[in-house]
C-alpha cells in the first residue's frame, strides 16, 4: 500500500497520476457531503425552532396569559431569526446537494462508487469491486 497522505490510502498503483486525482477528488466529495449535512442539521434545527415558537406562541393566544410579556416577545424574535435563519440557509442546502451530486457524477461517470464502511470512506470500482481508495472520515 501507497500513501498519499495521512488520511488516504491507495490500494493500487497502476498510474499514481491518476490515484492521485481520485484521492484528491475523494476529499473534494467527503468536504462536500460535510458541508451538505451542516446545511441540513441547521435547517433542522430553525424547523425545530419554529415550530416550538409558533405552538407555544399559538398557545398563548387562545388561552389566558400563561407566559410572561418578555417570554412571548423573546419567543416571537427567535421565530423571526429562525424563519431568517432558514431563507438563507434553504439555498445553501440546495448548493451544497448540486456540489456533491456532481462530484458524485464524476465518480459515476468513471465507473466508481463512493461507500461509507464503518470508520472510512471507500472508493470501489464497479467493473471489478476493488477498493481502489479508502480514507478515514
Amino acid at each position: 500500500m501507497t500513501q498519499v497522505s495521512p488520511r488516504i490510502v491507495l490500494s493500487d498503483r497502476p498510474t499514481s497520476i491518476q490515484y492521485a486525482l481520485l484521492a484528491k477528488r475523494l476529499m473534494h466529495w467527503k468536504n462536500a457531503e460535510y458541508a451538505l449535512r451542516r446545511c441540513q442539521l441547521f435547517k433542522l434545527l430553525s424547523f425545530s425552532i419554529i415550530t416550538l415558537s409558533l405552538t407555544a406562541i399559538t398557545f398563548n393566544a387562545l388561552t389566558p396569559q400563561t407566559l410572561p410579556g418578555l417570554m412571548f416577545i423573546t419567543l416571537f424574535v427567535l421565530l423571526i431569526i429562525s424563519v431568517v435563519t432558514l431563507m438563507w440557509v434553504t439555498p445553501l442546502t440546495n448548493l451544497s446537494l448540486t456540489h456533491r451530486n456532481e462530484l458524485s457524477k464524476k465518480f459515476y461517470e468513471e465507473d466508481f462508487n463512493v461507500e461509507f464502511s464503518d470508520s472510512k470512506i471507500l472508493l470501489i470500482n464497479r467493473c471489478n469491486s476493488r477498493i481502489y481508495c479508502q480514507m478515514e472520515r
